[in-house]
């Protein structure tokens, strides 16, 4: 249903992230995706905040609170890893017809200041948005992959890119990567 990014740069360069996702499982395969995952590499940032809340076919909403959201690694499951993400599984709840919703804010202080944004998945997406915030004096270089038509709205020092009823990108035997083949924005805030 919904998948939006925002990301704010101070003239420090560190950088606030902040994501809103809503999803609705039709079928049962749908249910993997009542999920939420947020990113981050230890040495640099950190989620400030992460909510999930289920919304079932009956009405009924389940919140998901600290106790069941979990710090995790990722790549091949080693506690030794740098890139950790919070995650918020409300798999096992979804059923056909449920929402599931997130939203979270991370913090970083990389010294990478390259942004990206995929806009396409798997399932069809009927609004991703993403904005990107920069100091006044500062620029933005952005980079589209796989679509045109739709460059940024900027409005003072934000620049926002959007997308409506995006079709899922099907993967067949031997195809691409999913991000090789789905719409995105590269962007790089520069002073």
């Amino acid at each position: 249903l919904l998948d939006e990014g925002s990301t704010v740069v101070d003239g420090t360069g560190k950088k606030v992230r902040r994501l809103r996702f809503a999803v609705k499982a039709l079928t049962d395969a749908g249910r993997s995706r009542a999920r939420a995952s947020v990113a981050y590499y230890m040495g640099s940032g950190k989620v400030k905040s992460l909510r999930a809340w289920l919304i079932t076919p009956s009405g009924n909403v389940k919140s998901y609170d600290k106790k069941e959201i979990v710090d995790t690694t990722l790549g091949t499951g080693s506690v030794f890893e740098d890139i950790r993400a919070r995650v918020a599984d409300a798999r096992m709840d979804a059923l056909p017809g449920s929402v599931f919703g997130y939203e979270s804010e991370e913090e970083d202080r990389s010294i990478f200041m390259q942004e990206h944004w995929q806009f396409q998945t798997l399932d069809p997406v009927i609004v991703s948005r993403y904005t990107l915030e920069v100091p006044a004096g500062w620029r933005v270089e952005s980079i589209a992959r796989n679509y045109t038509g739709a460059d940024a709205v900027v409005t003072g020092s934000a620049h926002r890119w959007e997308l409506r009823n995006l079709k899922p990108i099907e993967i067949q035997e031997a195809s691409p990567r999913l991000s090789s083949n789905a719409s995105g924005v590269g962007s790089r805030p520069r002073n």
